[in-house]
């Protein structure tokens, strides 16, 4: 009985050895190639925002859930309300708009449930059908199916007319009929025409489903990027889409820019080498980012004229929390330019609030630290050193012997 138990005590530590080891020897974790983004879509859901089966292939519905009013005190509808109101006020000033009557409102809104209607009865059988084959993948796809990932599976335009046929019918279904919240179909051949089939049902997106879209490295070019931008002036539903690698160029940066000029909804937009150069960051100052929150513009031939334009972007702006510009060639001159617009809206703000308390008295009430923080809005950089002018920049300044760079 001893020898037994001696030889059980042998036969444990060499176990506990053997999973030591197995320990220390395990491979470091690889990440993807989105790990470094900051944009992963998980974060836009909670698992107090939706159930999950035991299946993990079957997502129910979520409920959309934004980042907006925590981050910048506002929501999606008051920022259109108040568009609205700034249109209207624009409109009565010039004198270019007849408000409609009661009777076109109400003709216009049953011609609008008519026309969805139809096309509502239009798409049940084609993407029942699709239901039942699986887009003709084989894939275990149907209605309570939540995410669909589709990377790097050599299809091409066709897939995207099953796929519109199944989102237009989620989005205009009563009752709603359909979960699929996240669609990735990154570095497939869709091309243009694929993208449009695809923008031109999430148009019709009333039912509010589907919030993360990837269609990075899909060829999608100027023309995908018109028709995402016409997409973006109808949906109300996605918060964030990824078109990296695209070749959308500046023409197709203007066509976006149209597009987020009217959108209250999208939070995260990321542009990753599609060299938008200095002329698709005019576009996108002009628009002051829209009401995006997370921008990402690596990768785009972005030069200290480019910075410029961006930082005039900032006059107005307090929804932008992230702005990605690392892995460009801009210089000193370009974050000088986007550090000293920062700085001059914060002594701005500061000016007033001492006007306030000159004009209050003893009534004045400093701001909180949260008023503070909405009205000058902490931007983070990617880790890239964002800054005014230095006092001393207009110091002579002499070439480094060893480098091409210049010292003080």
């Amino acid at each position: 009985a001893e020898e037994k138990t001696a030889e059980d005590t042998k036969a444990t530590k060499k176990d506990k050895k053997g999973k030591k080891g197995k320990k220390g020897k395990e491979a470091p974790r690889k990440l993807d190639d989105d790990h470094d983004d900051h944009h992963d879509h998980e974060d836009h859901y909670n698992a107090e925002h939706h159930d999950q089966e035991k299946d993990n292939n079957t997502i129910h519905r979520p409920r959309v859930f934004s980042v907006r009013p925590q981050l910048t005190g506002t929501t999606s509808a008051m920022l259109k309300k108040k568009a609205a109101e700034k249109q209207a006020k624009q409109d009565e000033k010039d004198h270019n708009h007849i408000p409609l009557t009661e009777e076109e409102k109400e003709s216009k809104r049953v011609m609008t449930e008519a026309s969805h209607k139809r096309m509502r009865e239009k798409s049940k059988e084609p993407a029942q059908a699709c239901y039942n084959n699986g887009l003709g993948l084989g894939l275990p796809f149907h209605a309570e199916t939540g995410e669909i990932n589709l990377t790097n599976r050599g299809l091409k335009s066709d897939i995207a007319e099953g796929l519109s046929q199944v989102l237009l019918h989620q989005g205009l279904s009563d009752p709603p009929v359909g979960s699929l919240h996240s669609l990735v179909l990154r570095t497939n051949m869709i091309r243009f025409d694929g993208c449009e089939r695809l923008c031109n049902s999430l148009k019709y997106d009333i039912n509010r489903v589907l919030v993360y879209m990837d269609l990075s490295e899909c060829s999608i070019g100027v023309k995908g990027a018109k028709a995402v931008g016409d997409m973006l002036k109808q949906n109300e539903s996605l918060l964030e889409i990824r078109l990296k690698y695209n070749q959308i160029g500046h023409e197709g940066t203007a066509h976006l820019a149209e597009g987020l000029a009217h959108n209250f909804t999208l939070e995260n937009l990321s542009l990753k080498g599609n060299a938008i150069l200095d002329i698709g960051c005019e576009h996108l100052g002009a628009i002051h980012f829209g009401s995006l929150i997370d921008l990402d513009l690596r990768e785009n031939y972005i030069g200290n004229h480019g910075c410029e334009a961006l930082a005039k972007g900032f006059k107005g702006n307090r929804c932008l929390r992230r702005l990605n510009v690392r892995e460009n060639p801009f210089g000193d001159e370009g974050r000088w330019a986007i550090g000293g617009e920062l700085l001059a809206k914060k002594k701005k703000y500061w000016k007033k609030q001492k006007e306030k308390r000159v004009y209050e008295g003893n009534e004045y009430r400093a701001p909180t630290q949260r008023e503070k923080d909405l009205a000058i809005p902490k931007i983070d950089f990617a880790n890239l050193n964002i800054e005014p002018r230095p006092v001393l920049a207009w110091a002579v300044m002499t070439e480094c012997p060893k480098c091409v760079c210049t010292v003080m």
